[in-house]
């Protein structure tokens, strides 16, 4: 069980900056960069171990080797149920550094990990063909949201799903607005 000290904090969206999109051709490049004081086992963990991943972002079934399934259910459904399970495989591999894996919705996902003197530097870049750029928009606030719960997720701590939409969703909302005219988008 979540105590209620939690929705008060992954509702502080103020500490960490928007992230930028940068287009390429038919493709668009979704890239975050968060700094943890949290070494880079402790982040690793959390994007490659599947009790830590649905702390803060999705279920998962992955099997962590090159060519190895990386598919995905997240949680925080309209109705508090899941959405349907994602497909996806590990493309490149580089424990404790770097893990790229496709996604069906989502494209390619990298995760770059660098020490720096205070914990690890995260370096997120989704790389998106979207046919519609409300796409970019909401994935844009979409990983900047479950990215935001990354420091409670580190500390062991997680949203409550069921009642995520009801909780979060208005904040999705402002940062949604936010990606929308950051980068003039529909």
């Amino acid at each position: 069980m979540i105590d209620a000290n939690e929705h008060e904090s992954n509702l502080d969206r103020r500490r960490f900056p928007l992230g930028t999109l940068l287009r390429t051709g038919d493709s668009a490049e979704l890239t975050f960069v968060r700094d943890y004081p949290y070494p880079p086992e402790r982040i690793w963990a959390s994007i490659t171990d599947p009790e830590q991943t649905r702390l803060w972002w999705a279920e998962a079934r992955i099997d962590l080797a090159t060519g190895g399934r990386f598919d995905l259910r997240w949680l925080n459904g309209e109705d508090g149920t899941p959405l349907d399970w994602t497909s996806g495989e590990v493309t490149e591999l580089d424990p404790l550094r770097m893990l790229e894996h496709s996604n069906s919705t989502h494209g390619r996902l990298r995760w770059r990990l660098e020490p720096n003197e205070g914990g690890t530097t995260l370096i997120f870049v989704n790389r998106i063909a979207p046919g519609d750029d409300r796409f970019i928009a909401m994935s844009l606030a979409g990983w900047h949201t479950h990215l935001d719960h990354l420091p409670d997720a580190l500390e062991g701590r997680g949203p409550s799903w069921d009642s995520w939409y009801e909780v979060h969703f208005p904040r999705w909302e402002e940062l949604h607005a936010a990606y929308r005219r950051a980068g003039d988008l529909p």
